[in-house]
C-alpha cells in the first residue's frame, strides 16, 4: 500500500515513478508477475468498458492472460535473435527499465488498470505523457467477428493511428456472409478509404493474419500506398510487421489484366507478396522466406500457399 500511495502522490508522474520503482528489479519472477498483473487488470477493464462481443466459446470474464500475449509483451525485452524465435517466452531483465518506460503497449494496459482501480483520480489527473497520446481506443464494431478475441482487438486497436480510425468501422465484405465472390469483394472494397483485412486459413492450425491498408484500394498494375500500412498475425502468435523502409511496395490491387497478377497484395514484389489473395478469393500465399522485404514479415500462413476459411474486410 505504501508503494501505491507513493504512485498516487506523484499524480501525472505516477507511471514514471512506477517505472523507477520496479525497473531495477533483479528478480525475473517479480518482473514477470508485474507484467502479468498489469495486463490482467488492464484487460479486465478494457473488456468491460468496451462490452466486447467475443467468440461464442470465450467467456466474457477475463481470468487469465494467454501465453501469446505475454510473449508479445516480453518481445521488446528480448534480443533480436530471441524476438524472432516465437518458441521463446522468457523475459530479459537487461533492458527492463527501458522497456517499462517506453512500451506503448504496457502503458496502454497500465492506463486501463489505473482507470479501473482509481476511476475518480484518473479523471482528475491530466496525463500529458507522449505515450499517452499514442494509446488508442478501439474502433466501434471492430470486435463483432468470429475471428477476434479481446486480446486480438486490443492488439489491433493499440497499433491503429488515430487519423485512420473513423467513428465507426463498418463491415465491407465477409466470406461467411457474401461467399467467395471476388466481383462483390472488389466492388465493395474499391475507394473505401483505409481498411483492415483479416484472414483465417483452412487447416488444423487455422492461423489468423491480415493487413492494414492505409490508402484506399484502387485498381492499378503497380504498387502504391504509404508506410502507415502494416501486416500482422493474430494466431498462433501476436506479431506486428511495420514498414522496413526497404521499398514502397505497400499495396497492390489489380483485376482483368493478362500480363500482371490479378488479386490483392501487401508488400514484397510481383509474384512474391508478403500477403496475397488471388482473384478467386479462395486461395492466397505468403512468400516471405526468411522475410518479406517491405514489412520484414515472416511467412504468415502455415504453408506458403493457403486456402481461405474465412476472410473479412472492414
Amino acid at each position: 500500500m505504501s508503494k501505491i500511495g507513493s504512485i498516487l502522490k506523484n499524480g501525472s508522474n505516477g507511471y514514471q515513478y512506477f517505472t523507477n520503482l520496479y525497473g531495477q528489479t533483479n528478480n525475473i519472477h517479480e518482473a514477470e508477475a508485474l507484467i502479468q498483473d498489469i495486463a490482467l487488470g488492464g484487460f479486465t477493464h478494457y473488456s468491460e468498458l468496451k462490452s466486447f462481443e467475443l467468440k461464442s466459446d470465450t467467456s466474457t470474464k477475463i481470468t487469465n492472460i494467454s501465453d501469446r500475449l505475454l510473449h508479445y509483451l516480453y518481445k521488446t525485452c528480448l534480443s533480436p535473435h530471441e524476438a524472432d524465435d516465437n518458441s521463446s517466452l522468457s523475459l530479459q531483465l537487461e533492458n527492463f527499465s527501458d522497456y517499462l518506460s517506453k512500451s506503448q503497449e504496457l502503458w496502454n494496459l497500465w492506463e486501463n488498470l489505473w482507470e479501473n482501480v482509481f476511476p475518480m483520480i484518473s479523471r482528475d489527473i491530466n496525463i500529458t505523457s507522449t505515450l499517452r497520446q499514442k494509446c488508442y481506443r478501439r474502433p466501434d464494431n471492430i470486435q463483432s467477428s468470429q475471428l477476434l478475441s479481446v486480446e486480438d482487438v486490443w492488439f489491433l486497436d493499440v497499433h491503429l493511428s488515430p487519423e485512420y480510425r473513423p467513428s465507426s468501422w463498418k463491415l465491407i465484405f465477409s466470406s461467411a456472409q457474401h461467399g467467395n465472390n471476388w466481383t462483390l469483394f472488389q466492388s465493395n472494397v474499391l475507394e473505401r478509404g483505409a481498411t483492415l483485412l483479416i484472414i483465417r486459413e483452412k487447416g488444423a492450425e487455422g492461423r489468423v493474419f491480415g493487413g492494414f491498408a492505409s490508402c484506399e484500394w484502387c485498381i492499378k498494375p503497380k504498387f502504391y500506398g504509404n508506410s502507415d500500412s502494416f501486416l500482422f498475425q493474430l494466431q498462433p502468435y501476436l506479431q506486428l510487421f511495420k514498414s522496413s523502409g526497404i521499398n514502397q511496395n505497400y499495396q497492390y490491387f489489380n483485376h482483368g489484366a493478362q500480363t500482371f497478377p490479378n488479386g490483392l497484395g501487401f508488400g514484397g514484389q510481383i509474384d512474391y507478396f508478403g500477403l496475397w489473395l488471388d482473384s478467386s478469393f479462395i486461395r492466397g500465399n505468403s512468400k516471405a522466406a526468411p522475410h518479406s522485404t517491405t514489412f520484414g514479415n515472416t511467412q504468415l500462413s502455415t504453408n506458403e500457399t493457403f486456402e481461405i476459411d474465412h476472410g473479412k474486410i472492414s
